[in-house]
Parts: C-alpha cells; structure tokens; sequence
C-alpha cells in the first residue's frame, strides 16, 4: 500500500522510467504472493513471531553484506 504513495518519490530519486516503475510495482507484488505462500506455511508449523525474527534477521544480514 504504501509504495502507491511513495512511487512519485522513488521514481524521481533513482530516475526510472514508466516501465521500470511499473515492473518494481509487479515485482513488489509477486513477492508478496510468493511469501505468503512460501512462509504461510512455515510460521504456521513454527509460529510467526520466530519466522518474523528470522525474517527481520535475514533483512538484517543482507542490507549489511550488500555492496556498495
């Protein structure tokens, strides 16, 4: 929901065009559905709050091995 607002912003910071504002859109989407159906599961078997932890913790590690 919130990428419907903030898309104006994102688009003129990285200077995307239409169709590369529309396939972060799709994208978006399609990882949604995807984690759904993929962790829906998971946190049903090992209840959501540890899969949320592992989740947050997983982001955590990404954004701090990611280059530059």
């Amino acid at each position: 929901l919130i990428l419907g607002f903030m898309l104006p912003a994102i688009t003129s910071e990285f200077g995307l065009s239409s169709s590369q504002s529309g396939s972060l859109v799709t994208w978006t989407l399609i990882g949604a559905v995807l984690g759904g159906v993929i962790f829906g599961p998971i946190s049903d078997r090992f209840g959501r709050c540890c899969v949320c932890f592992l989740s947050m913790l997983c982001g955590h590690f990404y954004t701090s091995v990611k280059k530059k």
